[in-house]
């Protein structure tokens, strides 16, 4: 099959290649019928962008009419919303066609929104917030006009995932609209899990975790990944956002070592059923709480694992922004210029044509220089991955945040989806911005009651330039060498040799 696709491949790049237009050796018509059996075997091993290369092929030899159902396979291929834009495509052709189904039109139309709300599709997408409004609405008159029961449900969850994008944005979501909307989510899963329809039973149930998250009630985020991941022929999209979801709510309280332990007791258990696309998914919370915890050794177990994803899915796996980050961040520290190049390579081609927010956060680190981020935008963002990334960098360079970000750090205490570590680094930004060595050294120590291990020991170094004593560099200096943090350990003998100095000149 796949050696069949790529005669079809070549053949159809010489065609494209001549002056004029050479016919195709081969039937069209079988020919993508076999492209798209090709993509979805690929897509199932998670080969994504050999799945890709084949629905592209099929794109480029079929009837304009055909393009629909060939732009949302396209769309269907790209986990995380990852291709979002080719469901929009899809609908643009959709309504171009003289006789158009109204149950394509809807489960279209649904899916864009799920890709955009549910996933981080949207900034891929050139609609205007009425546009992305404008979905839904569209869908459910389509589904209600064809009379499919199934569809309607299935717009009634990306309702709910649409409601759940919107109330994280906002500063006080409402808790009774919270409470309406995970049940109708969990009606649907009942509705669906009767039928045996896996699939969408797990989406649904990912639905009713959105206003938990909101509420601030992650436990009840873990039962429902939980129970997605007992689901019984589960696909392995569902099953890696199950996880996803499960490890998320594990970072979130601060229980770093559980998450590490559940994927490395899923890599050891890797089964056929489980392509290293969809493992790769759980690896950004791994990576994160091994960086952070000061596990370094466990990131040299997936970093194989990662490449082998990156291979498998090209550009599109922006799931693997934060793991490439990570791995930067500890090549830096062990002074591994082949590692910083290897990271910084891959960050290049996953943020090519993204957001500015991270790109500046990536540049800042690659330069060591804080100055770089643009503190505004990461202000203005909300968001808790960058501004947690901002605020390590910033706080082990000493760098002193202005009012505008600390303030932004100051609202998310009072937000339902902290991340367990973003108070203690933002007291520390604060006692920084003061020059309190006092209210530092507690903000230190209560990093550490966090396991934020690695902090903790180069904010020392911080502190020590501060008040002029040697001590808090003689706490730090076990804890980097431990973990072979060369960076470091060299600021800290360039802190150790100027306090020494100083000393001697006053002693003089």
């Amino acid at each position: 099959m796949e050696l069949i696709a790529y005669h079809y491949g070549e053949a159809v790049q010489l065609s494209q290649r001549s002056t004029s237009p050479l016919p195709l050796p081969f039937d069209p018509a079988r020919a993508v019928s076999l492209l798209v059996r090709a993509a979805q075997l690929a897509a199932r091993s998670g080969a994504l962008a050999e799945a890709r290369n084949h629905v592209w092929t099929a794109i480029n030899i079929a009837p304009r009419e055909a393009h629909v159902l060939l732009y949302e396979r396209l769309g269907d291929i790209g986990i995380l919303g990852s291709d979002a834009a080719s469901y929009l495509e899809a609908i643009n052709g959709w309504r171009e066609l003289s006789e158009r189904d109204p149950v394509v039109g809807a489960r279209v139309l649904r899916k864009l929104s799920v890709s955009c709300h549910r996933w981080t599709g949207r900034s891929s997408v050139p609609l205007s917030d009425a546009e992305f409004a404008a979905l839904l609405p569209e869908a459910r008159q389509l589904a209600e006009q064809a009379g499919d029961v199934d569809t309607l449900w299935r717009i009634r969850m990306a309702e709910s995932f649409e409601w759940w994008s919107r109330a994280r944005r906002q500063s006080v979501p409402d808790p009774a609209e919270a409470e309406r909307r995970q049940e109708i989510a969990l009606q649907a899963a009942a509705y669906f899990e009767e039928k045996g329809d896996w699939e969408a039973c797990s989406e649904a149930l990912d639905a009713a975790a959105g206003p938990s998250i909101v509420l601030g009630r992650w436990r009840e985020v873990i039962q429902l990944a939980e129970r997605r991941l007992a689901l019984p022929q589960l696909p392995p999209v569902e099953r890696g956002d199950a996880r996803y979801m499960l490890l998320w709510a594990l970072y979130t309280l601060g229980d770093y070592e559980r998450s590490l332990g559940i994927v490395r007791d899923l890599l050891a258990g890797r089964g056929v059923e489980d392509s290293i696309t969809h493992l790769s998914q759980t690896f950004g919370w791994f990576a994160v709480s091994a960086v952070l915890i000061g596990h370094w050794s466990a990131l040299d177990e997936i970093k194989p694992l990662v490449a082998e994803a990156f291979d498998a899915t090209g550009s599109t796996a922006r799931w693997l922004d934060d793991v490439y980050l990570v791995l930067l961040m500890v090549a830096q520290a062990r002074e591994d210029r082949a590692g910083m190049d290897v990271a910084a390579a891959a960050l290049g081609r996953l943020l090519d044509g993204r957001s500015p927010t991270m790109k500046s956060i990536v540049t800042a680190y690659l330069r060591n220089d804080p100055a770089a981020i643009d503190l505004e935008r990461v202000a203005q963002r909300r968001s808790e991955g960058p501004t947690h990334l901002t605020l390590l960098l910033c706080n082990e360079a000493g760098f002193v945040l202005p009012d505008v970000f600390l303030d932004s750090v100051r609202r998310w205490r009072s937000s339902p989806d902290m991340f367990d570590a973003l108070p203690p680094c933002g007291d520390i930004a604060e006692a920084i911005a003061a020059r309190d060595p006092e209210a530092l050294a507690q903000a230190i120590e209560e990093a550490e009651r966090h396991h934020l291990i690695p902090h903790a020991a180069r904010v020392r170094i911080v502190l020590a330039e501060m008040t002029g004593d040697p001590a808090p560099l003689v706490q730090a200096r076990p804890v980097l060498e431990r973990l072979g943090d060369r960076q470091f350990l060299r600021r800290l003998e360039e802190v150790a040799g100027a306090l020494e100095a100083s000393a001697t000149q006053v002693d003089t």
